[in-house]
């Protein structure tokens, strides 16, 4: 990896800012959820037996910060690797790696 990745910031109940650190690697979500290994990922989350049935259509949530009027988007604690595994080949790699 050329650069240190920022820190991610997770909410109280484990949300994570997808928006923040999507553009950490200069890349938009909007370039991310079109995907179908993305899709397929997220419909497979949403039906296992630990997700609970109010949970399966909060995968993401879109949060508007008043003090700024920025939009941000919110992912699941389960998203967070596919996240980052998009917004940088390497880290899957760095994470992967048996050496």
């Amino acid at each position: 990896m050329d650069t240190i990745p920022c820190q991610p910031i997770f909410r109280e109940d484990g949300y994570f800012n997808m928006t923040y650190l999507a553009e950490d690697y200069g890349k938009r979500l909007k370039d991310f959820w079109p995907s179908q290994f993305v899709h397929d990922y997220c419909l497979e989350l949403s039906q296992t037996r630990s997700f609970i049935d109010s949970e399966k259509d909060s995968l993401r949530y879109d949060l508007v910060d008043e003090s700024s009027g920025e939009s941000h988007t919110w992912g699941h604690p389960r998203l967070i690797m596919l996240l980052l595994r998009w917004c940088d080949p390497c880290f899957c790699l760095l994470y992967t790696s048996d050496a």
